[in-house]
């Protein structure tokens, strides 16, 4: 993950847009989240961040972790990463 200096404006929308997945979350199952991007996706199809619990689509994943899944499967090969 790639950490980068924030505004309070920028970290309060943050909070927000996790308390929001969240609460939808406890609600119900939800079937759709709105990633940081503004993008209603799946919610099977997003990564949720180990630290900050926010829940990402492939594009806002990759620029928050830092690095492409080609990337990482590189640096990590594996059978089921799909190369050995």
């Amino acid at each position: 993950m790639i950490t980068k200096n924030i505004s309070e404006g920028e970290y309060l929308d943050k909070l927000q847009r996790i308390y929001e997945q969240q609460k939808r979350i406890k609600l119900r199952p939800p079937l759709t989240l709105v990633c940081s991007c503004g993008t209603v996706f799946w919610m099977s199809n997003m990564y949720k961040c180990l630290y900050c619990k926010e829940y990402f689509c492939a594009k806002c994943a990759e620029a928050h972790f830092g690095k492409t899944v080609e990337q990482w499967r590189k640096e990590n090969p594996s059978p089921i990463n799909g190369n050995s």
